[in-house]
């Protein structure tokens, strides 16, 4: 005891000093770590509101969400803003029964595939889904320029919690140098143009016509051969199918088709339009439409064949 008391006597500057240090030291950093601290606090508050602010115009836009629901992947705000923006400027001119401003939105591909007049689209489409009612709107991209709008009546201004909702798949697209919309579930319209001819049968496959659940081709076949031809016998759907590049093949709505449309006598050029159960992916790249059950038939013998027209 005596030992320490003269030790610490003897060195008491020195241990004043160290202990000042280390007092010092844990001043220092007691206040580092409360800015730490703080700074955290309010990054996280930013974000917060941030989030809540991007929350808030997406509510009032209808918007679900700022990224796809069939990929996950994020949209560009600018893009989000400027389709969900048409979009919504069309529900709003429905609900306010301004039906010529919102037949003006309507791209004209969609116009001649579906409403060909203000009157088909009035009968049609406003009917259905609005009917003089004023609908609320949820904007999800579905993907690419496709989106999932779900209308719903307003239940404040009815009072009737039975609401009925309407659900359409209306795609952005960029016409003239103008957006404007396909709606009803119709993706658009791409020309392929491409010709086969195989054993005097010539086909040319002009165009297909893209809904969300489904494709239709039309195509032009021109019979040389002697006889008639008839492209199928509409008793089974697998016997007419597009075919993608892995394989997959994807048969027709044979129900829609007749013998009589799909018989072609000799000579005679014929354009017909075929609907494939084929839901819309921008990941399908279809390479052929094949027929696998065509008969031509000479005097009294029927020949059965293939065509594999390329698309």
């Amino acid at each position: 005891m005596h030992k320490l008391r003269k030790f610490f006597y003897d060195n008491k500057s020195k241990i004043i000093k160290i202990s000042s240090f280390v007092i010092f030291s844990i001043i220092i950093l007691q206040i580092i770590n409360n800015l730490v601290k703080n700074r955290k606090t309010n990054q996280s508050s930013s974000l917060i509101n941030e989030n809540k602010v991007s929350s808030i115009s997406q509510k009032e836009n209808g918007l679900v969400s700022n990224k796809s629901a069939v990929t996950g992947n994020e949209v560009q705000s600018n893009k989000l803003e400027r389709e969900t923006d048409i979009i919504n400027s069309f529900v709003n001119f429905c609900n306010n029964q301004e039906l010529e401003k919102a037949y003006d939105l309507i791209s004209e591909d969609c116009k001649k595939q579906i409403y060909s007049s203000i009157e088909i689209f009035e009968k049609a489409y406003y009917n259905d889904v609005f009917n003089g009612k004023e609908k609320k709107c949820t904007i999800e991209n579905w993907f690419n320029d496709t989106y999932k709008v779900r209308m719903i009546e307003d239940i404040l201004s009815t009072g009737k919690n039975d609401e009925l909702e309407k659900e359409d798949y209306i795609t952005v697209v960029l016409e003239n140098e103008t957006y404007k919309l396909n709606i009803n579930s119709y993706i658009g319209m791409k020309n392929i143009n491409k010709t086969t001819q195989y054993d005097d049968i010539v086909m040319e496959v002009l165009c297909k016509y893209t809904y969300k659940d489904y494709e239709q081709y039309k195509i032009r076949v021109t019979n040389n051969k002697e006889g008639t031809v008839k492209l199928d016998t509409v008793n089974s759907p697998n016997t007419i199918y597009i075919e993608d590049d892995k394989g997959v093949a994807y048969s027709y709505y044979n129900h829609e088709l007749t013998n009589e449309m799909l018989t072609i006598t000799e000579g005679q050029t014929k354009e017909i339009t075929i609907k494939f159960y084929s839901l819309y992916s921008s990941n399908k790249n279809i390479k052929s439409i094949v027929f696998s059950n065509i008969i031509t038939k000479i005097g009294r013998i029927n020949f059965k064949s293939e065509f594999k027209a390329n698309i």
